[in-house]
């Protein structure tokens, strides 16, 4: 790995600095690259042997959000961007496929799409398992001019049935749900912002730009963070105390999608989940704070494990941040929309048309293979 001149000369002076230089030299040469330090606690995630690995690549954007993991079937469900279809209204959708093999090379991967189950959420996006007694994955679908948007429950096993359990809050259809995440207490957050509208495939909004938090159980659907420009990303701690979200408003959407507001935020905020029952369900979310801002290129897709680390989509690849926010590290690959966690010391990570798999340390656990 290639550390800036005025970096090597601060590590230079201690001890500490020369232990963490060799190790980053006893990288393998051709993963030193994909790698960059902030800390010494980043290596203790990268762990002895971190290596990033091309698992599949498209010519067509499959590889957008999604990126959960089925341990049942060591499989991952993946959702793609807009891609054409003449058989919808607009000529598009959003495919969500299945990733087979054994994962951990090209030659062994295997990539299928699910038509059926992409057909019966129009515009599935952001996913994430629910809780592993169920056997289920929610979906956010964001709806199309015909279809309201919301949440579905997707079975991983054949023939991959989709119910939608979630479309409205009180008398109002959603915008265009986003990103989902699930709690310990298997309570789902939303985020629902007005980009399906602003793309031509939802009718005007009804509700504002905003954060919701459904409850299967009892079929209550909740309100709990405003104040966005467009929420996107979401993601919770691994004991639901604390909610992340990003706002994507640099990229209102407008025009053809492609318009950068760089005044706009791109911006991860975190807020604590206050007041919850004793089974760790409802409460509010209070003591909004901004997480990390990041100084290249704007946050998209967002994940936490078991150290209360935020693995992060970004421009350049996945940044990782600690429970305070501070960057301890970088992957550096690509531009990657979205990431999920596989096993223990697997990542996935998702840049459009390029499906990467990154081997961690194995105490690197995510959230969702806690609950």
């Amino acid at each position: 790995m290639q550390l800036p001149a005025t970096m090597k000369n601060a590590y230079a002076t201690s001890a500490l600095a020369t232990a963490i230089l060799f190790c980053l030299a006893n990288l393998s040469f051709a993963q030193n690259d994909s790698f960059y330090s902030a800390s010494p606690e980043f290596l203790s995630i990268l762990g002895s042997h971190p290596k990033v690995t091309l698992l599949a690549e498209s010519d067509q954007p499959l590889f957008h959000e999604g990126a959960v993991f089925y341990p049942p079937t060591s499989s991952l469900f993946v959702t793609s961007d807009v891609i054409p279809d003449p058989s919808t209204a607009n000529g598009t959708f959003q495919l969500i496929s299945h990733v087979t093999g054994n994962l951990t090379e090209a030659a062994n991967t295997q990539v299928t799409p699910l038509n059926a189950t992409s057909h019966a959420i129009p515009f599935a996006l952001g996913a994430y398992r629910y809780l592993a007694a169920r056997k289920v994955l929610v979906w956010a679908g964001q709806g199309s001019l015909t279809k309201p948007g919301g949440l579905w429950f997707v079975s991983p096993e054949p023939p991959y049935n989709a119910t939608q359990i979630l479309s409205k809050y009180g008398a109002y259809e959603f915008n265009s749900p986003n990103d989902v995440a699930v709690t310990p207490s298997g309570e789902i957050y939303f985020t629902d912002p007005i980009y399906g509208f602003k793309y031509g495939f939802r009718p005007s909004p009804q509700l504002p730009n905003q954060v919701y938090r459904y409850n299967p159980a009892t079929g209550t659907v909740r309100a709990v963070a405003d104040g966005f420009l467009r929420p996107n990303g979401i993601a919770v701690s691994e004991d639901g105390s604390t909610v992340y979200v990003i706002d994507t408003g640099a990229q209102p959407g407008d025009d053809d999608g492609n318009t950068i507001i760089p005044t706009n935020p791109r911006t991860i905020y975190i807020f604590d989940v206050q007041g919850r029952n004793k089974d760790g369900t409802g409460g509010f979310l209070g003591n909004r704070r901004l997480y990390d801002m990041p100084s290249f290129g704007g946050a998209k897709g967002v994940k936490t494990d078991t150290l209360r680390n935020a693995y992060v989509g970004l421009d350049d690849g996945v940044s990782v941040f600690d429970e305070g926010g501070n960057l301890l590290g970088k992957i550096l690959i690509d531009d990657v929309a979205n990431i999920g966690f596989g096993g223990p010391g697997v990542l996935f990570a998702m840049g459009q048309t390029k499906l990467w798999r990154i081997d961690l340390s194995d105490k690197i656990v995510g959230s969702s293979f806690t609950i």
